[in-house]
């Protein structure tokens, strides 16, 4: 799964860097961070939430 997602990170910094050419790469990177990041916590977030379910 992990080779999967960077595979996936890859290909959409391909993507965003083709579309946002005349904007500030860095602060577009940020952007994406921040949005893998927040992403993230929310899944394991929701993780959390169903094993106490299951608990």
């Amino acid at each position: 799964m992990g080779l999967y997602r960077i595979v996936c990170h890859k290909v959409e910094d391909l993507f965003i860097k083709m579309l946002t050419r005349k904007q500030n790469h860095l602060e577009i990177k940020q952007m994406v961070e921040a949005f893998r990041n927040q992403k993230t916590i929310e899944k394991e977030r929701k993780k959390k939430e169903s094993k106490t379910r299951l608990a």
